[in-house]
């Protein structure tokens, strides 16, 4: 069945094959030969960050800004 955009991605640049565009596509197989708990996991270790590396990251922007205007 061919749909005009990916149910995954929402994408609207080409006819789409199962409802998902070619790179969704790709990432089906890779669900596919992984399992989607071990892609899940991996995603989430990759792009979701917890609260304490964004308060690390926040506090060294801060003191780093701090430190400069203290130059000036």
């Amino acid at each position: 069945m061919f749909n005009y955009s990916c149910i995954l991605c929402e994408s609207k640049e080409e006819w789409c094959h199962e409802n998902l565009c070619t790179e969704c596509l790709e990432t089906k197989k890779l669900v596919a030969v992984y399992g989607i708990t071990e892609i899940n996991k991996t995603l989430k270790n990759i792009y979701v960050r917890e609260a304490e590396p964004i308060k690390r990251r926040t506090d060294a922007i801060l003191t780093r800004s701090k430190v400069s205007k203290e130059k000036q």
